[in-house]
């Protein structure tokens, strides 16, 4: 009996010491195709007609790229004009949080008053799948966060 528990035990021990998988690949073989299959699990999405991967989430879209040439994914996310707030205001909001938060890059169209948030990822040694599916999580809670600081007038 002694003997079973022992095994039981190890054998309980060895999966949870073990990390979860997570595919490497070089940075030869990152395309949009590749990160969908990483993601669609988690998130629903689709390649559109410009080559772009879009991930759905609640209430919205995040769009990911591949930049080849420069060995980097952008992720990014656009919104519409929020219309209790002026364009002046959206710039000062924008700049605020952009102070507080390193990572992630928020601009405003003076035009349009439309933001976008927006992250690159550098993939010159590859890429890992586990990382780059934190990083869209991440991603979408600042996002989240950019939402909220806007709403709450920056508190």
């Amino acid at each position: 009996m002694k003997k079973i528990v022992f095994v039981a035990a190890v054998l309980l021990l060895s999966f949870t010491a073990v990390p979860s998988f997570a595919e490497t690949v070089s940075a030869d073989d990152v395309s949009v195709y590749l990160l969908k299959r990483w993601v669609s699990e988690k998130y629903g999405c689709k390649i559109d007609d410009d080559g772009d991967l879009i991930l759905n989430k609640d209430g919205g879209k995040i769009f990911v790229t591949v930049k080849k040439k420069q060995k980097m994914v952008r992720i990014f996310s656009i919104f519409g004009a929020y219309e209790k707030r002026s364009i002046n205001e959206m710039i000062k909001l924008a700049n605020r949080f952009n102070d507080k938060k390193i990572f992630l890059r928020v601009s405003i169209n003076p035009e349009s008053g439309s933001s976008w948030c927006d992250h690159y990822i550098v993939y010159n040694g590859g890429l890992n799948s586990k990382n780059f599916i934190e990083t869209v999580d991440w991603f979408i809670a600042l996002e989240k966060s950019w939402n909220d600081f806007v709403v709450n007038n920056g508190d």
